[in-house]
């Protein structure tokens, strides 16, 4: 099964070591996306409600955080890439997605706003991939057609 699903990324090295560069681009963009996100909504927050209540141990675990964050963008970007089936990059995303809902998880009584703002920024970058790599499978894809989306 497994020669099967990636027999197009054996046969041409070429096509796999261009994949896996996408892999690791894909991933790095999906960490910045977050740290752009989230810094833009907890920009808004604090023009909008004021300042957040600073914790140190949640700078700690957002910096730490990170390291989740990009294994789970590799994760997710590994997927997105080389899955040939809808439903498997739609798994992928949801599995990441709550497994950085969960990371989260314990900080929702003490810090709700916070926990909003990291989690939905995580899950959008995660969704972001998914939607920028969704396309029709290939054998709807119109033979010889440069659109295929």
């Amino acid at each position: 099964m497994l020669n099967r699903m990636h027999s197009k990324y054996l046969k041409d090295p070429l096509t796999l070591i261009r994949s896996t560069f996408l892999v690791g681009f894909v991933s790095m963009g999906q960490v910045i996306a977050f740290m752009f996100l989230y810094s833009a909504a907890a920009e808004i927050y604090t023009i909008a409600y004021g300042p957040i209540k600073g914790d140190l141990a949640y700078g700690i675990g957002l910096h730490h955080s990170l390291y989740l964050l990009g294994v789970l963008s590799a994760a997710n970007a590994v997927v997105q890439i080389f899955a040939d089936s809808r439903g498997t990059r739609w798994l992928a995303t949801v599995n990441t997605s709550l497994l950085w809902l969960f990371f989260w998880a314990d900080i929702l009584p003490e810090m709700p706003n916070r926990f909003l703002l990291v989690s939905v920024a995580g899950i959008t970058t995660f969704l972001i991939t998914m939607l920028f790599f969704y396309r029709i499978p290939a054998k709807y894809a119109v033979e010889g057609s440069v659109e295929v989306i």
